[in-house]
């Protein structure tokens, strides 16, 4: 669309006063700062439309009201904000761009930049105010908004882990951050005071300047490098440096940023690790996941005779005996799954012998790379073998040995049971010398009385009855021995109360005679299970080693006690026989359970009754039997 003609416009003198009066009405309405123009009492007497929008007002309800009321209403503090406005007009007659914040009805804030100028009325000390108010808010948060930025640069600047470095080719230095500070010794003032020359380690130097040269011809905007810097105090540190470069539109250099980080610790570690992996006597590979080998220690090239140079060249197939490729594929797709795997195999030296070796393998993901620990083991696969061999021609001799000792065993329990018949024959004795004695005197007495004629028919019947009556006791000794001894050698469910009483009503002739008590704390309702006369023979066997004792020592006050019963701890029989004979030795107390040990005179005991004891009760009937001295008293006591 064209514009007015020239010719159309008047020019401004010819408007008459209202005319003029309405286009600045109209022009200042237009504007996109606020206006407002208030008299010498503060009334407003024109606002334009964009003022009032700041306060989301009617430009009816604004005019001719006290400017002070509506900047007090929203939190435009008169005393703060526009008195100093006020005063610095009336002072100067004019105050430009002061800084105005304005609450709304809304509760917003909005910035304001105010311009005011007086104009003075005639004969008045006061006078005219116009104001324009242009919002700044937007430009206020994106300045609230770069200094936060800039806040947040600084703080991740100043407290960063490695150090920073901000410089320029011509002014050298322009900022150093804390960390860099710490690392290098140096306060921020000193160090930006310093060139790079003069902490730089002079070896490092002159790959770093060509670097550099580069940089500054263009050909590169950064690069990376491994130098050493000198600290304050004189000690060296290890860096890896990244330099970047900012370039202005002509191509110049504005400022380079350098990052620091200190891999002084790193590198010892790295080197520590070098130096044990290189001085291992265990061989170490570091392989791809094709096989392919990229590092090998020393003791690795010495057990296969190869050199780095040439395992370096070498897939691990190229050392390990296999049946197939595919066995080793199998077997790295197994570690990269799993992360890891231990096993044995064999590999090829350089001169063609074979070796056994075993591996231990790890996988680390993030490199995709994996690391093996290789041992040899010919010498333990050697090992092994003469040890396989040895063990198996010892089982043999074991066995051998074991067939001689159940040989001697068996002999020794057939000594024994020669030996408990003779204990037999002592106890029928025993058993049978006063019943002998009683008809002895019977049968003299009978002569005697034919003699003296004295033999009636009363007499001789009642000195009959008397001898059939000791030669019936005669009978049923022989019988109760001959039970005792003489049972079925299958085991069987025996009551524990009537054996030992058996035993010691084979025995009690020697007990009565030597005048020894015998206190039992029997329960009537314990079972074994075992063969008769093999548990026999372990109660005589332990009577008789009592009946020992006092044929050795003289104690005024014999006394024997029996105790069964089951613990109920561990549900266990405990059988315990126990004589105040004084107790065994203590030189000896472990010795009377060996083979042929005894302390009576050689023509005495064969030393064989509580050993076979012993193995009766272990072997035969799954016990334990044990001795211990307690008060003068010696226990014997069996558990089964």
């Amino acid at each position: 669309m064209e514009g007015p003609d020239k010719k159309d416009m008047k020019p401004l003198q010819s408007y008459t006063t209202a005319q003029t009066v309405k286009f600045f009405e109209k022009l200042l309405n237009s504007s996109s700062d606020g206006i407002v123009i208030t008299d010498p009492g503060k009334n407003i007497i024109f606002i334009n439309n964009t003022f009032c929008s700041f306060f989301n007002c009617l430009r009816k309800d604004m005019l001719e009201t006290n400017l002070y009321s509506w900047l007090q209403r929203f939190n435009v503090k008169p005393q703060d904000a526009y008195i100093q406005i006020e005063n610095q007009v009336l002072r100067e007659g004019v105050s430009t761009n002061q800084d105005v914040s304005i609450i709304t009805n809304s509760g917003e804030r909005f910035f304001c930049i105010n311009s005011s100028i007086l104009e003075q009325v005639a004969g008045e000390d006061a006078g005219v105010i116009t104001s324009i108010w242009r919002d700044v808010t937007e430009c206020k948060m994106l300045e609230r908004a770069a200094l936060e930025k800039k806040q947040q640069l600084h703080t991740a600047f100043e407290f960063s882990t490695i150090g920073i470095a901000i410089t320029s080719p011509s002014k050298g230095w322009l900022d150093a951050n804390n960390k860099l500070c710490e690392m290098l010794g140096y306060s921020k003032e000193e160090l930006i005071k310093m060139t790079w020359e003069e902490i730089t380690f002079p070896e490092d130097l002159q790959p770093d300047l060509a670097l550099f040269s580069r940089v500054l011809n263009g050909q590169m905007d950064g690069y990376k490098i491994q130098k050493r810097f000198i600290r304050k105090d004189g000690t060296i540190i290890h860096t890896m440096s990244w330099i970047n470069c900012r370039r202005a539109q002509d191509g110049l250099i504005q400022y380079c940023v350098v990052l620091i980080e200190d891999i002084t610790e790193r590198l010892t570690i790295e080197q520590r690790y070098k130096t044990i992996l290189q001085t291992s006597i265990d061989g170490f590979w570091v392989v791809d996941t094709e096989g392919k080998l990229i590092q090998v220690n020393t003791a690795y090239c010495n057990m296969t005779g190869y050199t780095q140079q040439e395992l370096l060249k070498m897939t691990i197939r190229n050392v390990e005996v296999i049946e197939s490729p595919e066995d080793t594929r199998r077997r790295i797709e197994k570690i990269m799954e799993t992360g890891g795997d231990r096993f044995e195999s064999r590999h090829r030296c350089k001169d063609g012998k074979i070796i056994d070796v075993e591996i231990s393998v790890n996988y680390i993901k993030n490199d995709n790379i994996m690391f093996a620990f290789v041992r040899d083991i010919t010498g333990r696969k050697a090992m092994e073998e003469a040890i396989m061999t040895m063990n198996l021609n010892l089982h043999r001799k074991v066995e051998e040995e074991i067939a001689k000792n159940r040989s001697m065993d068996q002999l020794m329990y057939e000594q024994s049971r020669h030996v408990a018949m003779g204990e037999l024959l002592v106890n029928i004795a025993h058993q049978w010398r006063q019943p002998l004695t009683t008809i002895g005197l019977l049968i003299q007495d009978i002569g005697d009385a034919f003699k003296y004629n004295e033999l009636s028919d009363e007499y001789l019947e009642k000195n009959i009855t008397t001898v059939m009556s000791e030669l019936d006791g005669l009978s049923n000794t022989i019988n109760d021995f001959k039970d005792f001894y003489m049972s079925n050698q299958q085991a069987e469910e025996l009551k524990i109360k009537e054996m030992i009483n058996n035993a010691l009503a084979v025995t009690s002739g020697y007990f009565d005679m030597e005048d020894i008590v015998i206190e039992k704390e029997l329960d009537d309702d314990l079972t074994i299970n075992a063969v008769q006369s093999e548990f026999a023979q372990v109660i005589m066997n332990m009577l008789t080693n009592v009946r020992d004792v006092w044929q050795q020592r003289q104690t005024p006050e014999r006394i024997v006690k029996i105790h069964t019963y089951k613990e109920p701890a561990t549900n266990k029989i405990i059988i315990t026989i126990a004589d105040n004979g004084g107790g065994v030795p203590e030189d000896i107390i472990g010795k009377i359970f060996d083979p042929y040990f005894t302390t009576k005179d050689k023509s005495c005991g064969t030393g064989l009754g509580l050993y076979v004891t012993k193995l009766l009760v272990e072997k035969s009937m799954k016990g334990t039997i044990t001795v211990r001295n307690i008060d003068g008293w010696c226990e014997f006591r069996i558990e089964i």
